[in-house]
């Protein structure tokens, strides 16, 4: 199954936005899962993927810095 969650053509600035907003909800769902488990394997795997999202949020910024033009954003949900 597939949901096509984004696809459409946006500003630069809108892009941004809507990016940071998706991947601060990712962060908050691994926050929520590391309040929960608070010590383990399973808590350094969950704070690594955060620092890999906050990690991909600041290469977005500095790449979408330099666009002007209008962006095409594609995301799917891919449940297999």
């Amino acid at each position: 199954m597939n949901i096509q969650l984004i696809d459409e053509e946006v500003k630069p600035l809108e892009a941004l936005e809507l990016v940071t907003r998706l991947i601060h909800l990712k962060i908050n769902y691994y926050q929520d899962k590391m309040n929960a488990q608070p010590s383990g394997a399973k808590l350094r795997e969950t704070e690594q993927k955060i620092k890999q999202l906050q990690k991909e949020l600041f290469l977005l910024k500095k790449t979408l810095d330099k666009k002007t033009g209008p962006l095409k954003l594609d995301a799917i949900i891919r449940i297999e």
